[in-house]
């Protein structure tokens, strides 16, 4: 079975004075991400994965610096930008989001305002999930088939608008191995706070405990 490690990113360079205090961790200056991208291809034949790399948020900084980034070396991405979020000074535009796809990129939602999808009653949930995709479909003229749920945190009825929302692709934040064919992809989070390298990433990904964690985790936080 082929395995993925799927990395999400948020903002590459020096965050712009509007970004959230919380978000700022998140981001990686552009000489590491520029170094981290120029070497991923190779060290990931080498391992044995396939990579995925992912861009929440919807930072400007997707389309100035990530994008052509990957266009260099190689790579596919996808971005996951709030709708809630657009044309926001340091956020993407319409005609950013256009820009991407027209790039060969994919396109998915991260929902509108940036919060947690397990705390919102139906109606803000249908309001996250059903009309930033209907939104992004418009601006894009094309289906939006992934999704990225917004702090991993989900639970069963999450889940079930997801289904019915007609997402063919989720992401969550549980670390580890992805497989294609399976309906949730897990991601590894860049953070300035630990160390973020494709080696050490493969080899925890490889522990059997982690392993066995966290699919009974997966499987308490899908039956809530």
């Amino acid at each position: 079975m082929i395995r993925n490690i799927a990395l999400c990113f948020h903002g590459i360079g020096a965050p712009p004075a509007g970004i959230p205090a919380d978000e700022r961790s998140y981001w990686i200056s552009e000489n590491l991400f520029a170094s981290f991208i120029a070497d991923a291809p190779s060290k990931a034949k080498a391992l044995g994965v396939n990579l995925l790399a992912t861009f929440d948020d919807g930072n400007r900084s997707d389309l100035d610096i990530a994008a052509p980034i990957l266009a260099k070396y190689g790579l596919s991405g996808t971005f996951f930008p709030c709708t809630g979020r657009l044309a926001r000074r340091g956020y993407l535009s319409e005609d950013d989001l256009r820009c991407l796809s027209a790039m060969g990129f994919q396109i998915g939602s991260h929902g509108v305002d940036h919060v947690s999808w397990t705390e919102l009653n139906t109606e803000e949930l249908n309001r996250e999930i059903v009309d930033s995709k209907d939104e992004l479909e418009q601006i894009l003229g094309a289906k939006v088939q992934a999704a990225a749920i917004p702090f991993g945190h989900y639970n069963r009825r999450v889940l079930a608008a997801l289904k019915a929302a007609g997402y063919t692709q989720v992401y969550n934040s549980d670390r580890g191995f992805g497989y294609v064919g399976r309906w949730q992809t897990r991601r590894w989070t860049y953070t300035s706070e630990e160390k973020f390298d494709l080696e050490s990433l493969v080899s925890m990904s490889n522990s059997l405990g982690r392993r066995v964690i966290l699919e009974v985790k997966g499987i308490i936080k899908a039956l809530r």
